[in-house]
């Protein structure tokens, strides 16, 4: 987008983005010819940046390794969630599962329904619906209610469904109550998601 045409309330956020880049080249820090930064994505370009304005920030070695390791592994959590279909923003999550906005909006504010906040808007792992009925899966809300009273975070929560288990034989919690849903096998599900996180469990 021209930063002409740009609408009047984007003009400070253009603003702070080109004073951090004009920053960086006084800085000498930038390390980025135009052709190069042509050749890259608009993804690749935001992670040279970012990267580079991490270390123009942080000088000890220390914090720059902590934050180079946190970045990756936040890009390989993204990466993993990515292959389990994604994750959408609440209005799009909740027309799938055929749920109002208001209800979405209480189950996940009770932790029912995990989000991730990795940026301004909060997205919802489209796991957590079943692709063959388009609703809910079943048990959903009650194991999450399990693993969220063992103070597990979004990422813990997001790989005990994810993960393939010999106790769900050989399937993910998530394919297991899918393939498998009645008062039993979420009994199963439970079980472990009682003893998640535990020492030597």
């Amino acid at each position: 987008m021209n930063t002409l045409e740009a609408p009047v309330e984007s003009a400070p956020l253009l603003k702070r983005v080109a004073n951090i880049l004009q920053e960086l080249e006084l800085n000498h820090a930038l390390e980025l010819s135009t052709s190069d930064a042509l050749t890259l994505s608009d993804q690749g370009l935001l992670e040279h940046i970012l990267n580079v304005h991490t270390q123009n920030l942080h000088h000890d070695p220390k914090v720059l390794k902590k934050l180079k390791r946190q970045r990756a592994g936040q890009k390989k959590f993204i990466e993993y969630i990515e292959k389990h279909g994604g994750a959408v923003k609440q209005t799009e999550f909740a027309k799938l599962a055929g749920l109002s906005r208001q209800s979405l909006n209480g189950k996940i504010k009770n932790e029912l329904i995990i989000t991730l906040n990795g940026g301004a808007t909060p997205q919802v792992p489209v796991f957590q619906i079943d692709e063959n009925t388009t609703k809910i899966l079943f048990g959903l809300e009650k194991v999450n209610a399990e693993l969220v009273s063992k103070e597990l975070g979004s990422s813990s929560i997001c790989t005990f469904w994810l993960s393939s288990r010999s106790r769900f034989e050989g399937l993910s919690a998530r394919d297991y109550l899918q393939a498998n849903p009645n008062k039993e096998a979420l009994e199963k599900v439970l079980f472990i998601a009682r003893r998640e996180g535990d020492m030597g469990y």
